[in-house]
């Protein structure tokens, strides 16, 4: 087998399977099949090159070129709120917060971490939650067996998002009692398709 890097003609090729004049032709493709999905075409008028998501319906997510930036890795956005803090409120508290507007409907990968406490050993229950739009719950932690001192927490979650997004990070004391706290909490998010 010969490295694609050292072929010579005739065995170069383009790394494209499809060619379209423009975004109505490459989104009005016909004669798609499931075994496309994940190749390359390149769009003409714009010279961008383009991935088959799905062949039904057609989708399709920007790679690249066009002197413009890919999709992947773009719509970047990140909160923190490094500080440490505490509260013996049995209601949700807001640690940190991150706002997008105008978000391009796509999937999207969102990550968070944070180390929490509880102040006592005795009663505390630490609690926490991350939200999109104080809707959506993506993740609940709940403790009530962790010794004095900080643990770490962490998560991901993708999905399809798309307009105004805000995703928070709160906590709170289910019962009340000696208190919990929160510190180096993180929220990023960044567009994937």
């Amino acid at each position: 087998m010969t490295w694609h890097k050292d072929a010579t003609p005739p065995d170069v090729h383009i790394a494209y399977a499809f060619e379209y004049s423009d975004s109505t032709a490459r989104i009005t493709a016909t004669g798609l099949v499931a075994t496309d999905v994940g190749k390359f075409a390149r769009q003409i008028d714009n010279d961008t090159i383009w991935m088959l998501i799905d062949e039904s319906p057609v989708s399709w997510g920007l790679i690249g070129g066009g002197g413009g930036e890919g999709v992947f890795g773009s719509e970047r956005g990140y909160a923190a709120s490094e500080g440490e803090s505490s509260t013996t409120s049995t209601s949700p508290v807001e640690k940190v917060s991150l706002t997008k507007t105008g978000l391009t409907s796509g999937q999207y990968h969102i990550e968070w971490s944070a180390e929490f406490e509880r102040i006592s050993d005795k009663n505390s229950e630490f609690n926490a939650r991350v939200q999109i739009n104080d809707t959506t719950t993506i993740a609940e932690i709940y403790d009530e067996k962790a010794k004095n001192g900080w643990a770490p927490m962490a998560g991901m979650y993708e999905g399809t998002l798309s307009g105004d997004v805000d995703i928070d990070m709160d906590y709170w004391d289910s019962d009340g009692a000696d208190g919990v706290g929160i510190r180096r909490a993180r929220i990023s998010i960044w567009r994937v398709v």
